[in-house]
């Protein structure tokens, strides 16, 4: 298998995770009788790209003028969840690495209290010079602002728009597994 084929294939099971955690959270619910009051979702809530925020996006998502292609544009707001009848488990949950064109991103969140405490990046672009650069400077800031949001709807971080929409995925995968816990 060459490195092309190896990359579609990780993304495509990482697309599958994600579609598989949106049907426990969206879907087996409303099918089993659950509360029909559930989350709902934020189109586009994670589709924004950040500008010079200083990190704190404590009013939730950011809006967007379009969706992304990929899954991210149904992401939830956790805070619009805990509204609902559903709230995360406490635990450590290990997200699907999640693939964009300069790596993956993948992180392990804890979760105490029903709320996201800590986030730490288990894996991200570090394959030159630049993607550890633009690592160093956008994790940190994606962290701080995912948990400021308790959601994987935060502002991107600009000029790391890759690295950015791999973390919102990869964190609301995290969130999806802590959801799909409680029940």
């Amino acid at each position: 298998m060459n490195a092309t084929t190896t990359k579609t294939l990780i993304a495509v099971i990482a697309g599958l995770a994600v579609i598989g955690d949106a049907f426990l959270l969206f879907v087996k619910p409303q099918l089993s009788g659950a509360n029909g009051a559930s989350a709902g979702t934020q189109s586009g809530a994670s589709g924004a790209i950040g500008g010079s925020s200083s990190g704190t996006a404590a009013s939730g998502p950011t809006s967007s003028s379009g969706a992304s292609a990929d899954s991210s544009g149904a992401s939830t707001d956790s805070s619009a969840s805990s509204a609902g009848s559903t709230t995360m488990q406490d635990g450590t949950y290990t997200s699907v690495a999640t693939p964009n064109e300069y790596g993956e991103v993948q992180l392990q969140v804890t979760v105490a209290g029903g709320r996201i405490t800590d986030i730490a990046a288990i894996a991200y672009p570090n394959h030159t010079s630049r993607s550890q650069g633009i690592s160093a400077q956008a994790i940190p800031q994606l962290i701080d602002r995912a948990i400021s949001a308790q959601s994987s709807g935060i502002q991107y971080v600009s000029g790391a728009t890759e690295t950015s929409t791999a973390f919102a995925n990869s964190l609301q995968d995290a969130i999806n597994q802590s959801l799909n816990a409680a029940k």
